[in-house]
């Protein structure tokens, strides 16, 4: 993923103005309030798009997770519906691959976001 980022040692992925998007989308959701993510597909420089709420915390999740990915597990305390948001990922036209990791109770979904974003406007709360 490429990002109009800075990646210290040793810590999250930040954005452009400083901020550690990781730790904006894992704090809890304070009532009234949405998290919004305006980001563009480095391969198409016209189209960007904004995501909202849980969707746009699945998608700094997916950027910072990188080639490792994600689980619905690893997130449970926030991504109750991870793969309905990745779905809306999808539609915006993000390539996410999907990898079935086998376990003794069955199996579960890994999701990998293949696509190279770059975050134009720092992740912030807005109202909805």
């Amino acid at each position: 993923m490429t990002l109009e980022t800075k990646t210290p040692p040793g810590s999250g992925v930040f954005g452009k103005s400083g901020t550690d998007l990781y730790a904006i989308a894992t704090r809890p959701l304070r009532q009234g309030r949405r998290l919004a993510v305006k980001f563009q597909v480095e391969n198409q420089p016209s189209a960007v798009h904004t995501v909202k709420g849980q969707v746009a915390r699945s998608l700094v999740t997916l950027i910072v997770s990188g080639n490792k990915g994600c689980t619905a597990l690893e997130i449970s305390s926030w991504a109750l519906r991870f793969a309905a948001y990745v779905h809306e990922l999808r539609q915006i036209g993000l390539d996410i691959s999907t990898i079935r990791e086998e376990h003794d109770g069955g199996w579960h979904a890994r999701y990998i976001l293949h696509t190279p974003v770059r975050i134009l406007y720092p992740t912030e709360w807005a109202t909805p």
